[in-house]
């Protein structure tokens, strides 16, 4: 919508600021910054993720904010909005990743993961969720496959059980690991949470990560290494 110059911006006052509206009390001290942005068109609104963690949903017809909240620890990297399910919005850190529901009124938390890594990155698979890449104590990089959708809809059977995931996040189970210890909640996750080891083929260290695509009318994610290989996973 486009406003003459001399009209403030729709659901402000004159002499209104948008970044007033929008700043908590710790952020107009500067101690956080926007860090990334993405609109969410089936919503009307627009995601503004914060260098302290928090979210802010603003209403873009009203030009007002909708809902703000802590979505995960540390900066947010990331937002986002998986193709055919808008509802569900996938918010990254460098070593966190929630999943939120944003159909409610308060946006809810459906299940958080977390991993030991330096560096690491996420993509959307298809339309189902996302991939990750992490790297483990031994500095071995792993490729973590999330079913989102699997996973919001069994969690989203389970009241009890989702409003009980909120505040911690469940680590990334490794391969081989028996799942012992993990409780109800990991036992309904685990089968939509996937990881393989990015593995070199012409030497006895982990390869690095440098580039990948996803191929989404066959389904298939491809992965360029820094051993000069390239893997595919289905």
């Amino acid at each position: 919508l486009a406003l003459p110059p001399s009209s403030p911006p729709l659901g402000l006052k004159e002499g209104d600021m948008m970044g007033d509206m929008l700043l908590s009390e710790k952020q107009r001290k500067g101690r956080a910054v926007p860090s990334t942005v993405v609109t969410l068109h089936s919503h009307g609104l627009c995601a503004v993720g914060w260098t302290d963690g928090l979210l802010t949903l603003i209403d873009t017809a009203a030009g007002r904010v909708h809902s703000q909240w802590e979505a995960v620890e540390g900066p947010i990297l990331s937002i986002t909005v998986l193709p055919d399910h808008c509802d569900i919005l996938l918010v990254f850190s460098s070593k966190m990743l929630w999943i939120w529901d944003i159909r409610m009124p308060e946006p809810r938390g459906v299940v958080g993961f977390s991993w030991d890594s330096a560096t690491s990155s996420t993509l959307t698979h298809a339309n189902r969720g996302c991939v990750i890449t992490f790297s483990d104590v031994q500095q071995v990089t792993h490729i973590c496959f999330i079913d989102v959708v699997g996973i919001h809809t069994i969690l989203s059977r389970l009241p009890a059980l989702s409003s009980s995931l909120k505040g911690d996040a469940c680590p990334l189970p490794l391969p081989g690991d028996d799942g012992g210890g993990e409780g109800q909640a990991h036992s309904h996750i685990r089968p939509f949470v996937h990881v393989r080891p990015l593995l070199a083929k012409s030497s006895r260290s982990s390869p690095s990560l440098l580039t990948s695509a996803c191929l989404p009318l066959s389904k298939l994610l491809a992965f360029g290494t820094s051993d000069g290989h390239l893997q595919v996973y289905a």
